[in-house]
């Protein structure tokens, strides 16, 4: 949509309906709002589990990640868990579950 107006307007400058500084005006919060718009859909995208993180070379990779990376990945993989204890119960390590995602 905002590349369809982008383009309508650039045609109505090239036809002479539009000056260069209302193209301007136009242009200007048409592209901000496509950069923002670029950033959401980027960052609700699933994360990508690189290549070698499976297969023979997995623990060489997984030890070179940065933390987030592994964050993302066992995101990406699974969920983790954790049962309520009960109330005045102390947290027991049985609690935790972990819950592969297909």
């Amino acid at each position: 949509m905002i590349d369809a107006r982008l383009a309508s307007a650039a045609d109505q400058f090239a036809e002479g309906v539009l000056t260069g500084d209302q193209l301007r005006r136009i242009t200007e919060p048409l592209r901000s709002d496509g950069a923002a718009h670029e950033r959401t859909v980027a960052e609700s995208m699933p994360t990508r589990v690189p290549v070698d993180a499976v297969g023979p070379l997995a623990r060489q990779t997984w030890a070179g990640l940065h933390i987030d990376s592994q964050r993302a990945i066992i995101d990406a993989l699974a969920e983790v868990v954790i049962d309520p204890s009960g109330s005045g119960k102390p947290f027991a390590p049985n609690l935790i579950r972990i819950e592969w995602k297909s």
